[in-house]
């Protein structure tokens, strides 16, 4: 279901949190961003992104889902805040 979280996955590595913030806030105001990253600090090519109004994570999801992003195809779905919450990441 349609919330204020989005896991956008299949991210280019040199991602950073200023320009998801770029990309993404586009739609709406970013109130969180939150990288996947591995023990060693490095993107896992993954992020949670937690806006401001459900409605700008809808449109972010509708404009940015299977967008081309340097060479890969987003994944952005939904999610409940409960996995960004549970991992630290």
């Amino acid at each position: 279901p349609p919330s204020r979280y989005l896991f956008v996955g299949n991210l280019p590595y040199s991602a950073t949190a200023k320009s998801l913030e770029e990309l993404f806030g586009q739609c709406g105001q970013v109130e969180s961003i939150k990288i996947g990253t591995n023990n060693r600090g490095q993107s896992e090519g993954y992020a949670f992104i937690e806006f401001n109004e459900q409605a700008e994570a809808e449109k972010a999801h509708g404009r940015f889902h299977e967008k081309e992003l340097e060479g890969g195809g987003l994944r952005v779905d939904f999610d409940l805040g409960k996995r960004s919450k549970n991992t630290g990441a």
